[in-house]
């Protein structure tokens, strides 16, 4: 954690709390290890108690003790994690001048970010009106008040496609398919440090295909492209911070398409790609550091 010419002289006092052996639902046996750390100062207060837990497969009886040392350790770097962020061991050892403010205290976050992201989602309104799954993928950056991101997302939906010649009499089910690429840019309300509101327009280029299965082979009509005017939000927060000022975030990111019909020509229909989308994401977010000039 940090170089120190003094010793805190904290006492661990550790206790194993649990330890269970339990059967998985695909077979075998798991070990379990759940332990309590008691973060104990010289004059013998408790500064904090810290639990943590770890767990390992059993292949075999004679395998058991082998598990046990490694559910113990997967347990001790949990301990590690939780130790290096407890505040109150943070202020025992800032008030104490044993270590530095800045060596051990877990910096705000950044008035500038850049930030990666997955997300996982519901789309709806795709052709003839389905709710689909769809995955997706952002990066982005903000500062101070203003937010840009750049996204992609895939999704398959369904609708009735009218057969060649038919005069809208024959009609069959056809999929419609949809690669969606996006810029955004918005505003961003810093609810609480950890809480954040972002809202703003984009512009979406959809790219989309129709297709049928028909006597073995896949028939796919003509590629069809519409650019979509959009309004997004996302409320996210953010957990798990670093020293180095990085964090995880987690959060809800809901967004309307305007006027994204697409003309799926071969199979006699125009149909919008996509109404509406709501997606749960999760990411990591880095503050932005350029590097200074060097001096001489």
């Amino acid at each position: 954690m940090f170089t120190s010419g003094a010793s805190a002289n904290l006492e661990l006092a550790l206790t194993v709390t649990d330890a269970d052996l339990f059967e998985n639902v695909l077979g075998g046996t798991q070990l379990t290890v759940r332990t309590r750390v008691r973060v104990v100062a010289p004059d013998g207060k408790v500064l904090d108690e810290i639990t943590s837990g770890g767990s390992a497969p059993v292949f075999a009886q004679t395998a058991s003790q082998g598990a046990a040392a490694v559910a113990a350790e997967e347990a001790a770097r949990a301990f590690e994690v939780s130790y290096a962020r407890s505040a109150a061991v943070r202020d025992w050892l800032v008030r104490n001048k044993i270590a530095p403010p800045a060596s051990v205290s877990i910096p705000g976050r950044g008035k500038t970010l850049v930030f990666f992201a997955a997300g996982a989602g519901l789309v709806q309104g795709g052709g003839d009106g389905d709710v689909v799954f769809s995955p997706s993928l952002r990066v982005g950056a903000s500062s101070g008040r203003f937010v840009l991101q750049a996204m992609y997302s895939t999704f398959t939906s369904s609708f009735q496609a009218v057969a060649p010649n038919s005069l809208g009499s024959v009609l069959f089910s056809a999929n419609l398919h949809i690669n969606d690429f996006g810029v955004e840019v918005g505003a961003s309300f810093r609810i609480s440090p950890a809480l954040e509101l972002r809202i703003g327009p984009g512009i979406h280029l959809l790219f989309g295909s129709g297709g049928v299965d028909a006597d073995g082979g896949r028939q796919t009509s003509e590629s069809s492209s519409k650019l979509s005017p959009s309004i997004f939000a996302s409320l996210s927060t953010t957990f798990l911070p670093f020293r180095s000022g990085a964090r995880f975030f987690a959060g809800l990111e809901a967004r309307a398409y305007l006027f994204s019909t697409v003309d799926m020509g071969d199979f006699g229909r125009t149909m919008p790609a996509a109404n509406t989308s709501l997606v749960l994401v999760l990411g990591a977010e880095l503050p932005w550091t350029p590097s200074q000039g060097r001096t001489r």
